[in-house]
């Protein structure tokens, strides 16, 4: 009996040795969150720490400044856990600010971290969540900080786990912010800014057309000048991507600013005439100002000046257009991709067809028969040069974005717009190939490339810097900077669309280039610009519908009128136009080869019937029905969410096509009308109307209402409707969330302002002195 308790308490003894381990290691790895309604051993610069751990998030989207986030100050700010012990941690997820890096990191002596897990930038505003399991880590102190992005950093809940949860992403409670004011104001920072510059810009210009009355009206502009000016200095003051303006920028600007108003004060005393000096100071303050404010303030795009999403489509569409041409480009890709890095989230991923733009899941039998089609058509040399570029352009993206970017619509520029583009991008790419292929790019590489890639997209930004040098040329320096104003302060165009591209400016270069020489007399060069305008684009041919309608008017009532139904002038404008047409068509088949225009029109067709949520245009405005919008017709659960809302706004609009008609037989009668009070290069540039009319645009093409500059500053009521179109966008953006909608709205602002100026035109006749009236005579 003694024998049989001996075994039974030596079989207990040994059950509770071996379980003690088992019981230590679920101490070890206990489950849930470990940072669970932990508060922080160190927080510099990190406000209310306990929102990071409270168990709720705020709504994804919501603004990064609320009262569910903690805000982080700088990049040296950081939260910093201890847990008490060492433990593993296999899974991290966090909510923070869109468009930041978040570090988490692991020590065991809180003296030395090592890097856990990156969360990189996602597309979408405000706050986004980011998770990742699989980790293989350990440590007793966790520290979360922030770096890149826009120097805007908050987080709005962190879980880090050491045993995985098995649903994932984990449940978290969800709570929208409640106040409106935060959501939809502070979320666009700089949007504030630009708001301000353009409202000072109005009262400027409202004040400028009263200087020759009252002197206090030149220095109330001389001050609202100032005023714009410190607004854009003050937000530049604390971009990453200028940091010589806080160093000596602001020192320089200042003397420059305190010198213009010490010899203004000098002039006056002395008696002499200042009022010019005083208005071309505050003109260059407005143009120094709002160009500024176009950059989002040296923001640019939060930590980046390349737009390299936009760039990636029209650096490497051109640069391998003779391979890809339009169809292949998200195909060669993806055989990249697999090349690189094999099954690893294939399964997940969506691209958009580009031979109907359907969007589908990938599937690795699709990835195959890619790889197939890519080889047939890439030489070896060159196939290792598109890998370098992919490789390259996906490091310097992140995965998040990379991901998403085939999921966009493909290269679309025109065989002539690629006859340059593909001849710059080939410049020297044999050399850019590395020695040894390899699936990651090597830190020399990259760097060459990023600054390669810099390089060109400074080739859009010159461009724009042409156009208002045209524009200061043809038209004087208050046109120039009521153009510029325009442009830097209008929110559908604005810089975080295409700013920091390549090959995204030359047919607006070209279209204000065909304005500026109709204006001092060369319209043979105008009408070849307009044509190359157009070629590049295609909608900039709406353009000459004014100059048309005009011509027809003057032919019908050719008996009752003293001059010519079609002078000198025209007949020079015309034949620019089809020399343009000649010239140029007739290089890019020789160069492009006639398969690529026809490739092209296929393309476009394509393209014009996809609805995008951020089109504008008559056509969009026509298509609306509130109750077929976005907010009631996406679905998340289909491949393509917004297919069901394409399929509505493409049967409104046919049903609609009736009233699309006349709208656009009005449109030309008005200009008809107008062409019998305005200047040939004023009828040109009323024809943006007509891009409205015929034309659904992607958002950022309508800087074209730049053109409309040097007519409305004929006119002080003129020039407020084109500065209420860029406020009026502004206003608009802050209280409606759903692009279709927005651009709806964005797009009948446009359209009331030019029709408000037009209409005024023709009841109300600009004086015979104006360079804009029909009286004044064009060589």
């Amino acid at each position: 009996m003694r024998a049989v308790v001996n075994r039974i308490a030596l079989l207990s003894l040994l059950c509770l040795i071996a379980s003690a381990p088992a019981a230590a290691q679920g101490e070890a790895c206990p489950s849930g969150n470990l940072l669970a309604g932990k508060s922080p051993t160190a927080r510099p610069g990190v406000t209310h720490v306990e929102r990071l751990t409270d168990g709720i998030m705020a709504g994804e989207g919501d603004p990064w400044q609320s009262e569910l986030t903690s805000v982080l100050d700088a990049t040296e700010s950081h939260v910093l856990y201890d847990l008490g012990t060492s433990m593993r941690v296999t899974a991290v997820d966090l909510q923070g600010d869109n468009n930041d890096d978040y570090i988490v990191e692991l020590s065991e002596d809180r003296h030395s971290f090592t890097t856990l897990w990156v969360a990189d930038p996602v597309s979408g505003q405000g706050m986004r969540r980011r998770g990742t399991r699989g980790l293989q880590g350990s440590g007793r102190y966790i520290r979360v900080r922030a770096r890149a992005g826009d120097s805007a950093y908050s987080l709005g809940e962190v879980q880090v786990f050491c045993e995985t949860p098995s649903a994932w992403p984990p449940p978290v409670k969800v709570e929208n912010t409640t106040k409106w004011w935060w959501k939809k104001i502070l979320e666009k920072r700089d949007h504030r800014y630009r708001l301000a510059v353009a409202l000072l810009g109005l009262f400027f210009f409202i004040a400028l057309f009263r200087v020759e009355e009252s002197k206090k009206a030149l220095w109330g502009a001389s001050a609202l000048s100032v005023a714009m000016l410190a607004i854009a200095g003050y937000r530049l003051y604390g971009a990453r991507l200028a940091p010589w303006f806080a160093s000596w920028g602001v020192y320089a600007l200042g003397v420059l600013v305190v010198a213009w108003a010490a010899r203004g004060i000098w002039l006056a005393r002395q008696e002499q005439e200042a009022r010019q000096w005083w208005e071309r100071g505050a003109l260059l303050w407005v143009i120094l100002a709002c160009a500024t404010t176009w950059v989002n303030f040296g923001v640019f795009h939060s930590s980046r000046i390349v737009h390299y999403w936009d760039t990636f489509h029209y650096y490497v569409g051109s640069k391998y257009f003779e391979e890809n041409e339009y169809e292949r480009l998200y195909e060669c890709v993806l055989a990249v991709d697999y090349e690189d890095r094999g099954d690893a989230d294939l399964e997940k991923r969506k691209i958009r067809d580009l031979d109907n733009n359907r969007l589908h899941f990938v599937s690795k039998a699709d990835v195959l028969r890619h790889q197939e089609t890519c080889a047939a058509h890439f030489s070896p040399e060159r196939w290792e040069a598109f890998r370098e570029d992919t490789r390259s352009f996906r490091t310097v993206m992140g995965s998040g974005w990379w991901k998403d970017m085939l999921m966009d619509h493909g290269y679309n520029a025109s065989p002539i717009s690629n006859m340059v583009a593909a001849f710059l991008t080939n410049i020297g790419w044999r050399d850019q190939v590395p020695l040894v292929s390899s699936s990651r790019v090597a830190p020399d590489d990259l760097k060459k490339f990023r600054q390669r890639i810099l390089r060109y997209t400074m080739i859009d930004l010159a461009l724009y810097a042409g156009a208002f040098l045209m524009i200061l040329w043809a038209f004087g320096l208050r046109s120039s900077a009521l153009a510029v104003l325009v442009w830097g302060t209008g929110y559908p165009w604005a810089y975080f669309w295409t700013g920091g591209s390549f090959a995204r400016v030359p047919w607006f270069f070209m279209a204000v280039a065909a304005v500026c020489l109709l204006k001092r007399g060369f319209p043979l060069l105008s009408g070849f610009m307009l044509s190359w305008s157009a070629l590049l684009r295609l909608f900039p041919a709406a353009l000459a519908g004014g100059p048309i309608a005009a011509l027809i008017d003057r032919f019908v009532r050719r008996k009752k009128i003293d001059r010519p139904w079609l002078d000198a002038s025209d007949k020079r404008f015309i034949a620019g136009g089809v020399l343009g047409l000649l010239v140029l068509c007739s290089a890019s088949v020789a160069v492009n080869g006639m398969d690529a225009h026809s490739q092209f029109l296929t393309n476009t067709l394509k393209h014009a019937e996809t609805p995008l949520t951020n089109h504008m245009g008559l056509p969009t405005v026509l298509s609306y029905k509130p109750s077929l919008v976005g907010r009631f017709t996406k679905d998340s659960s289909l491949a393509d969410p917004w297919g069901k809302w394409k399929q509505a706004r493409k049967e409104t609009k046919h049903d609609r096509r009736w009233l699309h008609g006349l709208i656009l037989l009005g449109m030309f009668v008005l200009l008809a009308l107008a062409g019998r009070r305005l200047a040939p290069w004023a009828v040109l540039a009323g024809s943006t109307i007509l891009i409205v009319g015929f034309f659904e645009l992607t958002c950022y093409y309508y800087s074209f209402v730049v053109l409309m500059a040097p007519l409305a500053i004929e006119r002080l009521r003129y020039s407020v409707a084109l500065i209420l179109m860029g406020i009026g966008g502004l206003i608009l953006q802050f209280f409606i969330g759903w692009y279709d909608e927005q651009y709806i709205w964005e797009t009948v602002v446009v359209l009331l302002g030019l029709l408000y100026i037009l209409l005024d035109v023709v009841q109300h006749p600009l004086p015979e002195s104006s360079p804009a009236s029909a009286a004044t005579t064009s060589a």
